[in-house]
């Protein structure tokens, strides 16, 4: 099945864009660079327990948690470390997972076709299904050729194709999300240039720098 390949990056689309609209569709700064240092944060504690787990410990996670220290004292409207890191050092922090993110990032993606908003989450749920190797997700999304039944043991073997249907939805829901964010990302990217916090955290990081 040739053509599952191209679920797996689909799916990879989906989640990337998701998270750009996640951390940039707040008509909020602080709360955007809130979202930002969360998911540094979270990206951290992932790679510090996967290197755990593989028997080398992260020599650079103070180092970069202090990076987001710094950065949060320069936007100290952004919020605390406890909102980035969570109470009591909780393990994840506060950063959503990458299923309430995309469910998130699915009001500023356009509906077109009658279809739910949540169908993008669906989507990338199928393309996750099929990533795994599940067979619902294949059984949904794949459309099914029967080839033979064996009477002899009651078997059918079954071949999966993928039709210009199931293709073309999937594609379009993946570049609408796309969309979304390019064009979300050029409205901000527009709204400030040289704003004064930036001013204040290039002066804290070239001082940290100096030290």
């Amino acid at each position: 099945m040739p053509w599952v390949s191209l679920f797996t990056l689909l799916r990879s689309v989906i989640e990337t864009s998701s998270v750009a609209i996640y951390v940039l569709q707040s008509e909020s700064r602080s709360e955007r660079i809130l979202r930002v240092l969360r998911g540094q944060f979270a990206e951290i504690k992932d790679r510090v327990n996967s290197q755990k787990n593989l028997g080398e410990p992260d020599v650079d996670a103070e180092a970069d948690k202090d990076l987001i220290r710094r950065a949060l004292a320069g936007y100290p409207d952004a919020g605390s470390w406890e909102e980035i890191a969570g109470k009591n050092g909780a393990r994840s922090g506060p950063d959503p997972s990458i299923t309430q993110k995309i469910l998130l990032a699915s009001a500023s993606v356009p509906v077109r076709d009658n279809r739910p908003p949540s169908a993008v989450l669906g989507m990338w749920q199928l393309f996750s299904g099929i990533t795994h190797a599940r067979q619902y997700a294949m059984m949904t999304i794949l459309d099914k050729e029967e080839l033979e039944y064996d009477e002899e043991t009651g078997v059918v073997n079954v071949h999966f194709t993928t039709g210009a249907r199931s293709l073309v939805g999937s594609i379009v829901i993946a570049i609408d999300v796309v969309n979304a964010a390019v064009q979300l990302y050029g409205r901000r990217s527009t709204e400030f240039t040289k704003v004064p916090e930036d001013v204040v955290l290039e002066g804290i990081l070239r001082k940290q720098q100096r030290q």
